[in-house]
């Protein structure tokens, strides 16, 4: 059973709780599980008095975010938030649980009006409208517990869809205080981004992936092995021993990471370059498509590493596997075009 969370305990009465990416999955949907493991696992750390969130989430489920907050606010224990770039939706009422809420400079929050996704008749819209009402009524409460905001300016910031920055969440009283910026890990879902109406653009710039250029343009030979590679098989140098250069250029063996110079040899995705030769290896390239789909990458980047290794494929005289598709699927609807004339063709000369 897959979780969005991650409870670690740090000290004997200390813990924390991870929340990075979005709230809830297919677990979530519709059922008691959620608040129950959730629970659970809380329960779990023993009698804590400090219990440490950070949050980086876009929002996601309301109602598995909605529990996870009603849980949290009972909690005996005081509740630190850490803001790790950014609390949307209903991120940021699960960041309402904090007794105290910090935010780095370049953080950012955001709150609006729930919203959903509904199919039936008038009837059925008519429930679904009700329904939301509620809903919101319950996160204006959640915001109201923490800022002392009237009802009525909560309301205007949830109608506009309210990004703000650390600087006015301190402002509105969502937030409590501010540390200095940090670099933020990519761990935000684009397909839930583009929902939104008002992303601001240096959000987006702070957790863009990056797809590295070719160390070399050189292809190995078509039989060369393959063996993924360690940091080792580049440099005698522990990572935070090597410079941003050597760090680069090591990126530079690999079809993505988060940031440029990578923080870790570990944020490097799906390598296809010999460490010692630096050229091109096939069995590393389709190594690296077959993984594609699984690899720790947004979604949003895996448009663009495809097109990287594309090129690495049409290098050794091949095809990339998505564009073979797109040639079968035009064939057949050629065929299904010349089949109907010839039918229409048939019927006239009938």
């Amino acid at each position: 059973m897959r979780k969005f969370w991650v409870f670690n305990k740090l000290k004997e009465n200390e813990a924390e709780l991870l929340l990075y990416g979005p709230i809830g999955d297919e677990m979530s949907w519709g059922d008691e599980i959620t608040p129950k493991k959730f629970k659970e696992d809380l329960e779990a750390l023993g009698d804590i008095e400090t219990l440490n969130i950070y949050i980086n989430s876009e929002g996601g489920d309301v109602f598995a975010g909605q529990a996870i907050y009603s849980i949290l606010k009972r909690h005996k224990a005081q509740k630190i938030v850490y803001v790790d770039g950014l609390a949307a939706s209903i991120a940021s009422v699960i960041a309402m649980a904090g007794d105290l809420v910090v935010m780095p400079k370049n953080a950012m929050m955001m709150i609006h009006n729930p919203w959903t996704i509904a199919a039936g008749n008038a009837n059925d819209f008519r429930k679904v409208a009700d329904d939301l009402d509620k809903i919101r009524e319950s996160l204006i409460v959640a915001y109201q517990s923490k800022s002392n905001l009237s009802r009525e300016k909560i309301i205007k910031l949830m109608d506009a869809e309210t990004w703000m920055t650390a600087e006015e969440a301190v402002e509105y009283g969502f937030a409590d205080e501010i540390e200095q910026e940090k670099q933020v890990a990519a761990s935000i879902d684009e397909r839930f981004l583009r929902f939104y109406k008002n992303v601001p653009q240096n959000l987006l710039k702070i957790r863009n992936g990056v797809v590295p250029d070719d160390i070399s343009t050189q292809t190995a030979p078509e039989d060369t092995p393959w063996e993924a590679p360690t940091l080792s098989d580049f440099t005698d140098k522990t990572w935070d021993e090597l410079s941003d250069e050597e760090k680069k250029n090591i990126a530079r063996h690999y079809a993505w990471t988060p940031k440029m110079p990578p923080d870790r040899f570990s944020d490097l995705k799906l390598p296809h370059h010999d460490p010692h030769t630096h050229k091109v290896v096939w069995r590393a390239v389709a190594n690296a498509v077959a993984r594609l789909d699984q690899a720790d990458i947004p979604e949003a980047d895996k448009d663009k590493v495809r097109k990287h290794l594309g090129n690495h494929y049409k290098q050794f005289g091949k095809t990339p596997p998505w564009e073979q598709d797109q040639n079968r699927t035009k064939l057949a609807k050629a065929k299904l075009v010349l089949l109907l004339e010839i039918i229409k063709q048939n019927k006239k000369e009938e």
